[in-house]
Parts: C-alpha cells; structure tokens; sequence
C-alpha cells in the first residue's frame, strides 16, 4: 500500500511545556513538509508545510545545517521537529528525516 503524504503532527497526546512567559508551547511533535528552497548566501532553507502555515502565518526556517544532517535538498519530503525562534518563527529542528514517496524514512 502506498501512504498519502500530509502534513499532521505525528502524537496522539502531544507533551506541553509551560515557557518562562506562561504560554505553553508543544514539544516532541514532527511534522511532515517539502524543502520549497534554499539560499546557498544565507545558509538556509524554508519549508513548506501545510499544517505549521496555520499555526504560524509562515514557511518554516531551516538552517543548513540541519537540512544537511538527513543530506535534505529542495522538492524533498522531510518529518522534523520544530523550535521557536525569539521572534516567534518556527524553526526546523533536529532530529529530521527525509521520508520517501511511500511514506518511512530513507
């Protein structure tokens, strides 16, 4: 059977952390996106995904170096975790995966 690629955190009950602010903020959740593009100047890469659009008006950051740790480029399908920047910017974090066209890691 082949899987549908989508977009949905990967948690049935997601682990919460309350932040020095107050606010809670979601942890342990991977997410399912597409490299979208790269800026070989600035070190980094956005990644488009549909999921963390809605919670954060914005493609997700991802720095080179965490792209490179699963040798991801752009139009590859990626499951990573997600840190907040102090701006309030989702950042791809570690660990990261390249998944395949059925749907497990490679």
């Amino acid at each position: 059977e082949r899987f549908e690629l989508s977009c949905a955190a990967i948690a049935a009950v997601p682990n919460k952390v309350m932040d020095p602010l107050g606010d809670y903020q979601v942890q342990d959740v991977k997410f399912l996106g597409v490299v979208k593009s790269f800026d070989e100047r600035k070190g980094a890469g956005e990644v488009e995904c549909s999921e963390t659009f809605q919670m954060w008006s914005s493609n997700v950051y991802a720095h080179k170096s965490v792209l490179a740790a699963c040798d991801a480029g752009v139009g590859d399908t990626i499951r990573f975790g997600i840190h907040v920047s102090a701006r309030g910017q989702p950042q791809a974090s570690l660990p990261i995966y390249k998944v395949g066209e059925d749907g497990f890691p490679m």
